[in-house]
């Protein structure tokens, strides 16, 4: 069986302004919000709200492991990937590992898919110009931060077979002190 494909973003504006679309996410990097982050870089902040009208900022987890999932409801990958998602939560929440499942748009029902399924990660509502500073073009893309914000691990695409990887990350991870 062939392993899940990453899910492309689809964009509802017309492709003539493709080469402005490309451009615009960069120019903020010249307004220091960044482009597409990578390895060694800090997560930039962010305040979304969750699932249950509940904000959450993105600094107030300093001190914590994050690992971000770029996701949405309607994306098959994604949804592939939430129960090896819940099943690290479980994993390594008591030694503080912080999830934040980031549905990058108002598409799907995040809150009511969250409970069918019983997940009890955190899940952000409307997160697409959060994806679009992190550079994710494509979902579902994992991050992880470390405790100082920097992200130590960035990936897109998800399959049973990584979950390995993730973990010995947040392992690692949460092991180090923050700086």
């Amino acid at each position: 069986m062939p392993s899940p494909r990453p899910h492309p973003i689809q964009s509802t504006r017309p492709s003539s302004y493709a080469l402005a679309l490309l451009a615009v996410p960069c120019a903020f990097a010249l307004l220091g919000t960044g482009c597409a982050t990578t390895v060694g870089q800090r997560g930039p902040d962010f305040t979304l709200t969750d699932t249950h009208g509940q904000t959450h900022k993105l600094a107030d987890y300093r001190g914590h492991v994050v690992l971000l999932d770029f996701w949405a409801t309607w994306c098959p990958p994604c949804v592939a990937a939430s129960p090896d998602i819940q099943a690290i939560y479980d994993r390594y929440k008591p030694e503080g590992l912080v999830v934040l499942a980031i549905h990058f748009n108002d598409q799907g029902d995040p809150a009511r898919y969250e409970k069918t399924h019983n997940y009890t990660y955190t899940s952000l509502l409307n997160g697409f110009d959060v994806a679009r500073r992190y550079g994710v073009s494509q979902i579902p893309t994992l991050m992880i931060l470390d405790r100082d914000g920097l992200i130590v691990h960035r990936q897109t695409g998800y399959t049973h077979p990584d979950r390995p990887r993730i973990e010995a990350i947040i392992q690692r991870e949460q092991k180090r002190k923050p700086a």
